[in-house]
């Protein structure tokens, strides 16, 4: 009698097991992966021989897309960068900034450290914070921050990552401003 009780528990259980294994979803979604992308026709040349530096991300911002809402931060689990936020920058940077070597002109050594790289979506912006340096034969001719922030329209994660890519480049145009005027 014990015997066919132990039975009976045990293909109730694998009966409850087998059914809650039904119930579960099988759905699985999609990895989408962003990268930002200078959009310009041409290099943009300055008088120096541009040299990049140090390229430093102190923000929490990773691979994943991070989204904040007030003191509330949010790490995307199927929308990722393809690079840190810092190499994209840089990449970025290569792109948009002409850098061939002429001996002629000064050596120009850019460096950044990133504390801002994300989605507010509270307040549907993006927002880039930049900390650059820029020396030429080791002497500063530009320490200086940047926040730059650019409205959303839309509410999808590519709206975001557009909204991004205007914010990098309100900043390299903002930063090649700056260094002209040495």
């Amino acid at each position: 009698m014990r015997r066919i009780f132990v039975n009976i528990c045990i293909s109730v259980v694998c009966m409850l097991i087998m059914c809650g294994c039904a119930f579960l979803s099988s759905e699985v979604k999609n990895q989408n992966y962003y990268d930002l992308s200078y959009n310009g026709n041409e290099q943009i040349e300055l008088p120096f021989n541009v040299v990049f530096g140090d390229f430093r991300n102190v923000s929490p911002a990773g691979l994943n897309l991070m989204f904040c809402d007030k003191n509330r931060v949010s790490l995307d689990q199927y929308n990722y960068w393809t690079q840190s936020p810092e190499n994209m920058l840089r990449r970025f940077m290569l792109n948009a900034i002409k850098s061939d070597y002429n001996a002629s002109v000064p050596a120009l050594e850019i460096s950044l450290m990133l504390f801002e790289f994300k989605f507010d979506i509270a307040a549907k912006k993006c927002v880039l914070g930049i900390r650059c340096k820029a020396s030429i034969d080791g002497k500063k001719k530009l320490e200086k921050s940047y926040l730059i922030e650019n409205p959303v329209d839309g509410n999808s994660k590519k709206d975001y990552v557009q909204g991004m890519n205007i914010c990098t480049e309100k900043f390299v145009n903002q930063l090649i401003n700056d260094l002209k005027k040495f």
